[in-house]
């Protein structure tokens, strides 16, 4: 049984959902990221330096993307 190809309109909601869910995953990565760094500041450490691991772990993330 050879492969159809889906019709362009259906291709086109198959794409906006794709993004729609790359989306979502870069905010709750973003969100997780936030919730280390409240964690660490509790834990004691400076709020700088744990934004800037948020920061770099972001940069590493984005060059993955």
């Amino acid at each position: 049984m050879p492969y159809e190809n889906p019709p362009p309109a259906d291709l086109a909601l198959q794409l906006d959902e794709i993004d729609r869910l790359i989306d979502d995953l870069r905010f709750k990565q973003f969100e997780t990221l936030l919730k280390l760094a409240e964690n660490q500041i509790k834990r004691g450490v400076d709020p700088l330096e744990a934004i800037g691991r948020v920061r770099k772990t972001l940069r590493t993330l984005s060059n993955f993307s």
